[in-house]
């Protein structure tokens, strides 16, 4: 009986080595597993930060770019010699709506041009249209005193 206590023993010991030797062994590639999950979340993060970074400064010069057109555009307009010419009463009416209707056919990118004197009437329109330009006839345009835009710009 006690050899076969002692070979009970010693298979007991085997075991009991072998399950502990199991389990740190399974601690340890838990944690090692842990630590190379983190630093891949972590790379992860920093990848999706810089890719966010970059989209965000692309969207900014995007916006800058597109915000320099249109002031250039405001400018040229602004600065038109036609227009120029018929709000100093040198110019027609029909000269400036022709040039505004060749300018909203080639830009594609304004859905109304305006004209609005400094007591809130509408002077010359020209409508887009989905791609047709048009000039508003008389009759059409409208007296814009009252809107909040003219009011916060006629100060």
């Amino acid at each position: 009986m006690d050899k076969l206590e002692s070979s009970f023993m010693q298979v007991f010991k085997h075991v009991k080595t072998l399950s502990i030797t199991f389990v740190v062994t399974f601690l340890v590639l838990i944690c090692a597993y842990a630590i190379f999950e983190k630093h891949d979340v972590d790379t992860d993060r920093a990848f999706l930060a810089r890719e966010h970074e970059i989209f965000i400064s692309s969207q900014k010069r995007l916006i800058a770019n597109e915000l320099n057109e249109r002031v250039s555009d405001l400018l040229y307009l602004e600065e038109n010699a036609v227009f120029k010419n018929y709000i100093t009463g040198k110019g027609s009416k029909a000269d400036l709506e022709n040039e505004w209707l060749l300018f909203v056919s080639k830009m594609k990118k304004y859905d109304q041009i305006r004209y609005i004197d400094a007591k809130g009437n509408e002077k010359v329109r020209i409508n887009f249209n989905d791609g047709k330009p048009a000039i508003v006839g008389q009759g059409s345009l409208e007296i814009k005193r009252q809107t909040v835009f003219y009011q916060k710009h006629k100060a």
